[in-house]
């Protein structure tokens, strides 16, 4: 079943006049393979999650506790189930990005993260699409790496 994304418009940023659609296929589909690029896509999720738990000592250390390094050694298609690896950790998706399985989105909306955004590691998510931060207290600057994620669609 493929996942459907609403995504804003540039039209809609400027004149709040229209509302885009794409598919992005299913987050746990096994058609792509599991390469180094979501091995690398797991080191540097885990190295943001280290880096906001640093900087932020008032978080909750259950905060995104199921993002935890898992073993891929081979290339298997397990760190792409829903069972292991970043494709199985809450607030990541996962997809179909250059005929590999990588991480395209992430929604932490909700998770009562605050504090500064720490720029290593979610800078060098190549294939992500969606950033979605909502409902969450950070502060400070955006950082500037962000703007390096060319394939990025939508932050909020």
């Amino acid at each position: 079943m493929p996942i459907f994304v609403l995504f804003l418009s540039d039209s809609w940023v400027s004149e709040r006049s229209g509302l885009r659609f794409f598919s992005l296929g299913s987050p746990n589909s096994n058609t792509g393979s599991n390469s180094t690029g979501l091995n690398q896509d797991e080191a540097s999720l885990l190295s943001w999650k280290r880096d906001l738990l640093i900087a932020n000592k008032n978080i909750s250390t259950t905060v995104l506790q199921n993002w935890v390094e898992t073993n891929n050694n081979s290339s298997s298609s397990s760190s792409s189930s829903s069972s292991g690896g970043p494709c199985g950790w809450s607030g990541v998706q996962c997809g179909i990005w250059q005929g590999q399985t990588r991480v395209i989105g992430l929604n932490l909306t909700f998770y009562n993260l605050t504090g500064p955004l720490p720029s290593q590691g979610i800078a060098n998510l190549t294939a992500l699409s969606s950033l979605i931060f909502a409902q969450n207290r950070f502060n400070g600057s955006i950082p500037a790496e962000l703007g390096n994620l060319t394939n990025l669609q939508v932050i909020f």
